[in-house]
């Protein structure tokens, strides 16, 4: 049975069941130092889109470095703000590791972690 790990700027690492256990909008934000676990920004983008995808590869397998970005636009309330329709984008770079099966065995992910809340709102 194959593992698999996720984590956030050398913290905590997450398996499946604790990563399903989160809204989607948390998961990169466990790695975000002004925002806690218990605040949520679903609010702020009301229809669920905060889009992950990966924009470049540096390597090839087994151990896959690449940067990504992950984005949405504010269309909802926040906090004494949001209802922008601004724009939201976070860049950083990441690695996944695969196993000898070609099987994801962990992501791990690497933000800039100041100033995240200031941009919603």
């Amino acid at each position: 049975r194959a593992s698999f790990t996720f984590s956030v700027n050398n913290g905590k690492s997450m398996d499946v069941h604790e990563l399903l256990s989160l809204a989607k909008n948390k998961v990169m934000l466990t790695g975000v130092s002004d925002v806690t676990q218990e605040e949520d920004i679903s609010s702020a983008f009301p229809d669920g889109n905060f889009a992950f995808e990966i924009v470049d590869i540096f390597t090839k397998a087994p151990e896959v470095n690449f940067n990504w970005r992950h984005w949405g636009v504010v269309t909802g309330p926040y906090k004494d703000g949001g209802n922008t329709n601004k724009l939201i984008e976070q860049f950083g770079p990441g690695r996944i590791t695969l196993n000898d099966e070609d099987q994801v065995q962990s992501l791990l992910c690497s933000l800039q972690t100041s100033g995240f809340q200031h941009r919603i709102t």
